[in-house]
């Protein structure tokens, strides 16, 4: 859980609640340390080891599907750094 949660502060993918809270941190203290989500297009990513990759093979209807699609998929890939 430990390395789970410093994978996910390092990446941006959530925040340390309050600033003064150290993570990772000893078992005692764990208790006291709160998360959050980020604000929007503070995800950094860093970690090329957590970095997700995918690949589909589509039909022709499955194209038309996502290329319907492609305007929600940009408007929610801003500062991610998604790349298509």
């Amino acid at each position: 859980m430990r390395d789970a949660l410093a994978a996910g502060v390092r990446n941006g993918w959530i925040a340390l609640a309050n600033k003064r809270a150290q993570w990772p941190c000893e078992f005692v203290a764990a208790g006291q340390v709160v998360f959050r989500r980020p604000q929007p297009g503070t995800a950094t990513g860093t970690d090329p080891a957590c970095a997700l990759v995918a690949e589909a093979t589509l039909s022709a209807d499955g194209i038309q599907d996502v290329s319907e699609q492609i305007p929600d998929l940009l408007k929610a890939a801003v500062g991610h750094g998604v790349e298509f």
